[in-house]
């Protein structure tokens, strides 16, 4: 995968988006301090963008299900199995299995269930961080409803209400700025529906890097200048990540016996 990236000054961002390599420089830091370093790196969203693409570029006569699982599963190779990407792929899998069956999972169900097969596959990732961080950031996106149907205000509460949830989470690396709420509503999805596409592109048909090139100049030039208007964290929050599982593993409790709470209250 790396040895096909195109010949580029922005190689690097090339390469972490699409190869899941690893990124330094001061643009990471930039990254880092916009919250924003998630969308510039192999995750478990670019996993279910690729899996959208993949059902508008086939036609669906001649794309069985076990010829997109397939592909998928070729991505998670070729990024390095990466955690959050192997966590979406099996969640992707299970909802497959959920549908079949009609077990009717809820999402936090789904999300429980796809962390702890994943686990069990790989028991080392309890001490991975990036592991932990896309799981709990699966479980936040799946209480909330689809923020691309909402209004400006309710887009604004889903986001708010993400960063609360995730925010002890997130302590350990110092927190998260506000401003940078602010920057995942308005940058995070344009950047994650646009780069990683034109990337693949670039992947494949070298002849738009050029275009593409461009393109990442610009984003590296907006998002460090934004980057200037956020302070470095100043917390130092070495919280063991075995106190973080047990936070996170409560937030599944509380919301399954909410969800009890609310059939009892529904007659179901």
């Amino acid at each position: 995968c790396l040895q096909a990236s195109p010949t580029s000054p922005w190689q690097p961002l090339y390469q972490a988006l699409v190869c899941g390599a690893n990124l330094s420089g001061d643009f990471t830091e930039a990254l880092r301090r916009t919250s924003l370093l998630h969308v510039a790196i192999v995750s478990g969203s670019h996993l279910v963008l690729l899996e959208v693409l993949l059902h508008k570029v086939i036609p669906e006569k001649i794309r069985p299900l076990k010829l997109t699982l397939a592909l998928l599963f070729i991505f998670c190779l070729l990024t390095g199995w990466q955690a959050p990407a192997v966590r979406s792929f099996v969640t992707l899998c299970l909802q497959r299995w959920n549908h079949q069956k009609r077990l009717h999972w809820t999402g936090p169900q789904m999300t429980f269930f796809s962390g702890i097969f994943t686990w069990i596959l790989f028991p080392q990732w309890f001490f991975s961080y990036s592991f932990l961080l896309s799981w709990g950031a699966s479980l936040s996106l799946c209480l909330v409803p689809d923020s691309i149907h909402l209004r400006f205000l309710q887009q604004w509460k889903t986001h708010l209400f993400v960063y609360v949830l995730l925010l002890p989470l997130l302590l350990p690396f110092g927190g998260v700025h506000p401003l940078s709420i602010l920057c995942n509503w308005l940058i995070g999805p344009l950047f994650s529906a646009l780069f990683f596409p034109l990337s693949l592109i670039a992947f494949l048909c070298p002849w738009v890097t050029p275009i593409t090139d461009f393109i990442w100049q610009l984003a590296v030039y907006i998002i460090t200048e934004i980057s200037h208007w956020i302070p470095a964290p100043e917390l130092d929050l070495q919280a063991p990540i075995t106190l973080l599982w047990f936070y996170l593993f409560a937030l599944h409790l509380i919301f399954h016996f909410l969800h009890i709470h609310r059939k009892r209250d529904h007659g179901f």
